[in-house]
């Protein structure tokens, strides 16, 4: 999450939850601060209480646009003489707003900025440093948040993980691996193993081919496996994109290519995964919470229902997080 406006106090942080970043060069139409901040220019009130507008702007489904609208609710209540606009963008045309934003110089005060576009923003000095809040305030206790999630929306002139922050996490939680209990029954397979070393990609797919349905019509009932990702796959498989302390490409790696061949011959090859057509039917999850999927690459915050066990699934390790 980004902030832009140095006027908005730090317990919005708080209060809005922790990816959000505050834009720190550009300004928006309606919210800017008066130029003495010990003054409000003879109302009597200081610029810190001055009525203002809080411009926020994230992306997310029904059930996270009513979290965020409770603790804004929450914020405004407590804090009558600031009003907090909330704007949800759907996720594929986010960025494409956010850009535009910006570029008019209307960016919002508080944003969603992950991964490249993180990069791209406190790069080109877009982003508000957070520091000197941060240490004067009791709100955050950076030792209770995951260093990695924190160290992630760090800068310090050069490089993204070190320095200053210049943004908070969102929410921060590792992609898992479950499967389906029952279907592992139905099948006579044993569950996957949680022992470090006992299940590998050959085991997966051998499994999910086992567990495979074709009906009748030759289209498949049941998919052995969904929602193995090619980042999972890529870095469960010791590659990357690149190597960030030099900067250097590494796409070209035989590791990097492995990673993306498996991915593509879960559907391509074995037929044992959903493919694109498949998802614009049902996407992978339905499919897994309606008992048609065995195993599911999936967020750690996402609720997994019951029969299902979480698991981490990497090249030749597999660890059990629930």
């Amino acid at each position: 999450m980004v902030w832009k406006g140095k006027w908005v106090q730090l317990s919005l942080t708080m209060v809005l939850s922790f990816m959000l970043v505050l834009s720190g060069c550009g300004s928006s139409n309606n919210t800017a601060a008066p130029e003495d901040p010990k003054s409000d220019g003879g109302t009597g009130e200081t610029s810190e209480n001055a009525k203002s507008q809080i411009e926020f702007m994230g992306w997310g489904g029904d059930t996270e646009k009513a979290v965020f609208q409770k603790l804004i609710d929450s914020y405004m209540k407590k804090n009558p003489n600031k009003k907090v606009k909330y704007t949800v963008v759907p996720p594929a045309e986010y960025y494409q707003k956010l850009d535009t934003l910006i570029a008019a110089n209307k960016t919002p005060d508080v944003f969603y900025a992950g991964g490249a576009h993180f990069n791209k923003l406190v790069s080109s000095d877009v982003l508000l440093n957070l520091e000197s809040q941060l240490n004067s305030s009791s709100d955050v206790n950076p030792d209770n948040v995951w260093k990695q999630g924190l160290d992630r929306y760090r800068y310090d002139g050069s490089n993204v993980g070190s320095g200053d922050l210049y943004g908070l996490p969102k929410d921060v939680g590792p992609w898992a691996f479950a499967y389906n209990k029952a279907l592992f029954d139905k099948a006579g397979l044993p569950y996957p193993s949680a022992k470090a070393g006992e299940y590998t990609w050959d085991d997966m797919v051998a499994d999910a081919k086992a567990i495979t349905v074709v009906n009748e019509r030759g289209k498949i009932d049941t998919f052995g496996v969904a929602g193995y990702s090619t980042e999972s796959a890529v870095w469960a498989n010791g590659a990357d994109w690149l190597d960030p302390a030099i900067g250097k490409i590494t796409i070209d790696t035989p590791e990097f290519a492995e990673a993306m061949q498996f991915v593509a011959d879960l559907s391509l090859v074995h037929k044992v995964s959903p493919s694109p057509d498949d998802e614009k039917a049902q996407n992978a999850y339905a499919r897994f919470v309606a008992g048609k999927v065995a195993m599911l690459g999936i967020y750690i915050k996402t609720c997994v229902h019951k029969g299902s066990n979480l698991l981490i699934l990497w090249r030749n390790n597999i660890f059990q997080v629930v």
